[in-house]
């Protein structure tokens, strides 16, 4: 069984806007400063933090 059997259109979108934040979060402190890495971590906590967002505008309407 590899990662190709996990039906990963069935995540919510919650559950990867959290891995997001989170992932990008620990890389934010742990890559070297004014680098590509730690504009990349910036990215993935944006990206994570909007789709977040989007989740809950779109579950009250």
């Amino acid at each position: 069984m590899g990662l190709g059997f996990l039906p990963w259109e069935k995540v919510p979108i919650f559950v990867w806007s959290i891995v997001l934040i989170i992932a990008g979060g620990v890389l934010l402190f742990n890559e070297d400063f004014y680098s590509w890495g730690q504009a990349k971590a910036i990215c993935m906590v944006i990206v994570g933090i909007c789709a977040f967002v989007y989740d809950i505008k779109k579950d009250k309407m």
